[in-house]
């Protein structure tokens, strides 16, 4: 019920967002307004204020604004053409239109401001977790479990502030402040450049010192019905060993599992201080990354348990943050589609309705602010998706309109319809593979990535190959 509930809630907003955009702008630029519906007839209850009809319909899965004068064939009389719409400019429809996918950006913005105001922004600790031997951390005498207390002189509280000046570098040489044992040490460390791959599977050049942050091997969820939730693994264990050999953090963790071939192990685990001994055998599982590559990996079915500290940052910084999130998320967005043409992403990691449900519901039960991060991604996609040149979406009237604005003259309304049959066409067979998608990550197709929601409570911007490297 709670995932129902919290989808129409979720859904709702994104759709009167858009449709506010295009509601606004047209009373702005003057157009009459005839119908603001949200959702799709039957109706279920309206009410009229003014010249227009308020209406809230039983179909919760999208909403629409209807104008006077938007159809071109319709009549209108010469003393109420400067109401309508078709009779406004083309440089006032394409306002009109883009207004929609507008709000999705601006929800995004407030739903992030919101979060970032009153949770602050959670941060991984500067602790450093793992030193590559031989790397230039090591080669300067930087140690595992080091806190970083100061960079160049100036103080270091987070891991997000360290990955910052090393890509900033530039390759100059590092001074660093860390804190061991209670002594100051000081260490300097020249970055040098290594290859990455990132998550769409381009190799880039980055600077790098050779360090990760500090993992604690601590559950933070057990996945239901699988090997750790059979044998009887509960948030909040913290796993101190593995088959007799000590784990210190979560890379000895995954680094047993994954070269462990599937073989029992015996797990002992500290819980509320008791010590607990169980049997978990990995079992195989198929991931399917961005590029359509599978992989066999052993999972136990545990997600680590995030240890952050929220950055307060007021509610100033917090808009600009929120600004910044939304942009990056954006571009993240329209570098994924060009990708997905490129067929360098595979569509198989394609989602629709029932996959966001999915989504939805799982980031409500994690409270407000994960539901609120998830709100503001699925705003984000929701305005990139209606600016795609496609007919029959926002974007395919703005292609339109901007065409007329360049050749000063509107498209043939034939071209216009043919166009349109065309994207509606396409829109249906993409909405009919998406629910594919969706139903085989149900029954469990095996080439079809599972369901996982996004991590709402992460550190700051944290750059490939130095987050989480998962479970």
């Amino acid at each position: 019920m709670l995932t129902i509930i919290s989808t129409i809630i979720v859904l709702g907003a994104l759709i009167f967002a858009h449709e506010l955009g295009h509601f606004l702008a047209a009373k702005g630029l003057g157009v009459r307004v005839e119908r603001f519906s949200l959702g799709f007839p039957p109706k279920m209850i309206g009410k009229q204020v003014g010249e227009t009809e308020y209406i809230l319909s039983w179909i919760p899965l999208g909403g629409y604004v209807k104008m006077f004068g938007e159809n071109p064939d319709e009549e209108v009389s010469p003393e109420e053409a400067h109401r309508s719409f078709s009779h406004k400019p083309a440089w006032a429809r394409f306002l009109i239109v883009f207004a929609g996918p507008g709000f999705n950006f601006v929800f995004a913005i407030l739903a992030f401001w919101l979060m970032f105001t009153f949770s602050g922004i959670p941060q991984m600790k500067a602790v450093i977790g793992r030193v590559e031997p031989a790397g230039p951390a090591a080669e300067a005498g930087i140690q595992d479990g080091d806190e970083v207390i100061a960079m160049a002189g100036e103080p270091i509280r987070f891991w997000s502030q360290i990955m910052d000046r090393i890509e900033d570098s530039g390759g100059r040489a590092l001074e660093f402040t860390v804190q061991r044992d209670g002594r100051k040490i000081m260490a300097s460390v020249k970055p040098r450049l290594i290859p990455e791959t990132t998550i769409f599977g381009d190799e880039i050049q980055v600077f790098d010192i050779g360090i990760k942050p500090y993992l604690s091997a601590v559950v933070g969820a057990v996945k239901p019905d699988s090997p750790a939730a059979r044998a009887g693994l509960q948030p909040g264990d913290r796993i101190v060993s593995l088959d007799d050999r000590p784990i210190k953090d979560w890379y000895d963790l995954l680094n047993i599992i994954q070269n462990g071939g599937g073989k029992p192990l015996s797990l002992t685990a500290l819980r509320q201080g008791t010590r607990v001994v169980v049997q978990v055998t990995p079992e195989m599982v198929t991931l399917t990354g961005v590029t359509g590559e599978e992989t066999r990996v052993p999972r136990i079915g545990i997600e680590r348990q995030a240890e952050l500290i929220d950055e307060d940052i007021g509610p100033i910084t917090s808009l600009y943050y929120g600004v910044d999130r939304t942009w990056q998320l954006a571009r993240l967005t329209v570098i994924s589609v060009v990708k997905l043409i490129q067929r360098k992403i595979s569509p198989k990691t394609l989602g629709g309705p029932i996959f966001i449900a999915q989504l939805t519901g799982q980031q409500a039960k994690a409270g407000l602010i994960p539901l609120l991060s998830l709100a503001a991604l699925l705003s984000i996609n929701l305005g990139i998706l209606n600016l795609l040149p496609i007919p029959v979406l926002d974007g395919g009237h703005l292609f339109f309109f901007a065409l007329e604005m360049v050749f000063r003259r509107p498209v043939s309304l034939n071209i216009r319809e043919r166009a349109q049959q065309v994207g509606l066409v396409f829109l249906i067979l993409f909405m009919a593979f998406i629910f594919y998608n969706d139903l085989a990550r149900i029954f469990g197709t095996p080439d079809t990535p599972e369901a996982t929601a996004p991590p709402a409570r992460q550190s700051e911007s944290p750059r490939p190959g130095h987050g989480d490297p998962g479970r």
